[in-house]
């Protein structure tokens, strides 16, 4: 189990050395086939989190330019990884 817990925790320290902001899906807006942060005109690049009712993490998404690049990962209402997955740099 630790074994586990150390990789997940790499896996989600690499995933924010990519990004520049964190934000959560509620501050973002998509229009046009991208995503924007809320209060800016520019295409997001950063991560975008998405969360249970129950606070716990649903989704973590890496965008660049507004689009869907690199990891994600999806989670159970528990905490628990459901899937993860790695999107080509779609420049």
């Amino acid at each position: 189990m630790k074994k586990l817990l150390t990789i997940l925790c790499l896996v989600l320290l690499s995933s924010y050395s990519y990004s520049e902001e964190v934000v959560p899906e509620v501050e973002t807006i998509s229009q046009g086939g991208l995503v924007y942060h809320q209060s800016s005109t520019e295409p997001f690049t950063g991560v975008v989190e998405l969360f249970y009712e129950n606070g716990q993490l649903k989704e973590r998404e890496n965008y660049k330019d507004g689009k869907l690049n690199g990891l994600w990962e999806e989670y159970y209402d528990n905490g628990q990884l459901l899937q993860r997955g790695n999107m080509k740099d779609n420049l």
